[in-house]
């Protein structure tokens, strides 16, 4: 589970998603850019703009699904 504040861009992450890719929550940075800095960067775009597209109300559900790095540096892919 995750959640981003929209005024700060302050981003809270669960142990889950730390673990998901390779980090414990300690070593997870919380913040907005750690996470788009870990999206594939053929995916970013699309992520991006589902995100805001649901933000402004366009899609009724925010589901998506992309690549992030691991901290080993593999490829996980994530279904939101």
């Amino acid at each position: 589970m995750w959640e981003l504040d929209l005024m700060t861009f302050e981003a809270k992450f669960s142990n889950y998603w730390a673990g998901l890719l390779g980090y414990t929550i300690e070593e997870f940075e919380h913040s907005y850019d750690f996470w788009k800095n870990n999206v594939h960067r053929d995916d970013v775009m699309r992520v991006e703009k589902e995100f805001y597209d649901y933000i402004l109300n366009y899609l009724e559900t925010y589901e998506v699904v992309f690549r992030m790095k691991h901290k080993k540096r593999k490829l996980c892919l994530v279904k939101i």
